[in-house]
């Protein structure tokens, strides 16, 4: 047995029977981490298991199914990477959280990070070998918490609760059921994660603990041990993949310093460099942008993106709006105001006031335009969350700030930008592409840019619809209707030209357990279907070396790549010129 799973098998005693004041709470704890940013998204929740598809066996089809795949979405961090306990205490201004203590969220905040190794590879094989009643403890003194709160955290429900899953995903420890009180915390999980609020108690608690496990465990595991994850769970057609970081800190109002609670920014872009390089990873990085940063030390957050791209092998630059920001016409959102605690209101003060001061939308239009024209004019891609929810710093921020209609008015009042490389993750929202009529609208704006600019892009493989035989056949059809357009003066580029494949990989889709279903196999089979299989290296490779411009950063001094990552893209060159 390797040491992670020796570590996650060590079990604690039988917790005591928790009362309703402490269960309550601590379902509530558990939803506001893992869950603030989920969204109301309407999508529809895919089958338990999605049977793998039929591939043609013509000499073409076989053949194509050979291709290497580039996946331009996927993430590499883990729980001392993001603001945990903050992420918690964002969402105790809601009506239903409103009751919540703090307490709760500094309790779920230790149970996580006492499963989660140092970044620090030299201290790792000591803190697994350590008992969880210890690993607790360590965690405590990380958060700053009193010695009091120290001492019972291995009997509540999140401490029991978040053991049980891991101990279910690695298979290990004994089969002791949850208690009543951790599978009130993991059934409450459960419903709001999936949508499934029908048969709340009569539902199988394996089943939950299905649904949960592979996103809490992976937010316990080292980089390197997540970069090895990603490619014993997808396909082996994938030859490469682009990691894209989250710079969280300034966004929940985490303060950085070395030993503490989250790793520093810099050094996490350093753990990346070391990932990138290393042959067996087949990766390369996006770095985090977050115009936050610029509130206490002005200009730091440009300089942090140039730093990754000019001195440690960055590819691009990630943004992520649910933060708190549009690309451009910003309007500063209220300030939370709860009367039951201030850390709400704390975080709103570190994303929108400066010197104490509140932001006016224009600052927050200034700094993000400002990176998109050292973008444009480097020709470094920019990859766009243009999704309605995930890690949404407040709720509604994912439900306005994504919208791709702020990109297309960005794009439309600054002739400058008109070459940037940018791609929208999830393609704009994905209801459109199945027939929904949520967010519709955000798919069709996307469509109509990568058709007027050069070099606009979408990426559209995180999808669960793609799983249902309808909505598959939906998709198909209107790939094949999109990938049909010609081309007009106001229209220049064909679609076809615009479309990657991304996973998402490792966040959580609908039902969580998602992750284990084959998504990448059934967009292959629809790509092999006539009509789009002319499409099909577009679609899982060409498309995604154009978009990284690959041909001119394999040459380019002033922001090089990683060597491996010069290596490995320089072979996935070669082999798409002779497709």
């Amino acid at each position: 047995m390797s040491p992670m799973r020796d570590a996650h098998a060590r079990r604690l005693g039988k917790s005591p029977f928790p009362s309703l004041r402490r269960i309550l709470p601590a379902a509530a704890a558990v939803l506001a981490l893992l869950l603030a940013g989920t969204g109301c998204q309407t999508r529809p929740t895919p089958p338990d298991r999605a049977s793998m598809p039929v591939f043609p066996t013509d000499p073409e089809a076989v053949e194509l199914l050979k291709s290497p795949i580039l996946d331009i979405h996927t993430h590499n961090f883990n729980a001392r990477d993001i603001p945990v306990r903050n992420i918690a205490l964002a969402r105790r201004d809601s009506l239903w959280l409103a009751w919540v203590p703090d307490g709760m969220a500094d309790l779920l905040a230790a149970a996580i990070l006492a499963e989660t190794p140092p970044e620090d590879p030299n201290l790792r094989a000591a803190h697994r070998r350590k008992t969880p009643e210890v690993r607790a403890r360590d965690a405590a003194d990380l958060l700053g918490l009193d010695q009091g709160l120290t001492n019972t955290i291995t009997s509540r429900a999140q401490f029991g609760a978040i053991q049980k899953l891991l101990a279910h995903h690695f298979k290990t420890g004994t089969n002791a059921p949850p208690t009543f009180g951790e599978r009130w915390v993991l059934r409450s999980l459960s419903a709001v994660a999936s949508g499934r609020t029908d048969g709340f108690l009569r539902r199988d608690i394996n089943e939950v603990l299905e649904e949960l496990a592979d996103f809490v465990s992976d937010l316990t595991l080292s980089p390197e041990e997540l970069a090895g994850r990603y490619h014993q769970e997808n396909s082996t057609n994938v030859q490469f993949r682009i990691a894209h970081m989250m710079d969280m800190g300034p966004t929940y109002g985490m303060d950085e310093r070395s030993g503490g609670e989250m790793v520093p920014y810099r050094a996490q872009i350093q753990q990346m460099a070391r990932l990138a390089n290393n042959p067996s990873n087949q990766m390369a990085y996006f770095v985090a942008y977050n115009p936050f940063r610029d509130n206490l030390h002005p200009g730091e957050a440009l300089e942090t993106v140039r730093h990754a791209i000019e001195r440690e092998g960055a590819v691009g630059v990630k943004i992520y709006p649910p933060a708190g920001y549009r690309a451009g016409s910003n309007q500063i959102p209220p300030r939370p105001c709860c009367p039951f605690t201030p850390a709400p209101g704390r975080q709103w003060d570190r994303r929108y006031t400066r010197s104490g001061v509140r932001l006016p939308g224009a600052e927050l239009d200034g700094r993000v335009l400002e990176l998109l024209r050292w973008c444009a004019t480097n020709q470094i891609p920019v990859f766009a969350h243009s999704g309605y929810g995930e890690f949404q710093a407040r709720s509604g921020y994912g439900q306005d700030m994504p919208n791709p209609a702020w990109w297309r008015s960005v794009l439309t009042n600054h002739s400058e930008l008109k070459d940037l490389r940018l791609c929208f993750g999830h393609s704009g929202g994905g209801d459109s592409w199945f027939g929904a009529t949520n967010f519709a609208s955000w798919s069709d704006v996307v469509v109509d840019l990568c058709r007027t600019y050069p070099n606009v892009y979408c990426e559209v493989g995180c999808l669960s619809g793609i799983l249902d035989a309808t909505q598959r056949r939906v998709f198909a059809v209107e790939m094949k209707r999109l990938c049909g357009l010609g081309t007009n003066q106001a229209h220049p580029f064909a679609f076809s030209s615009k479309i990657l494949y991304g996973s998402d990989w490792f966040m959580p889709i609908e039902g969580l357990s998602s992750r284990r279903q084959p998504f990448c196999e059934w967009f292959q089979s629809v790509f092999l279907e006539t009509g789009l299989r002319e499409h099909y290296q577009k679609f899982f490779l060409q498309n995604a070396l154009s978009y990284l411009n690959v041909g001119q950063r394999l040459t380019d001094g002033n922001h090089p790549l990683a060597a491996e990552t010069r290596r490995q893209l320089s072979q996935l060159a070669e082999v798409a010129s002779r497709e």
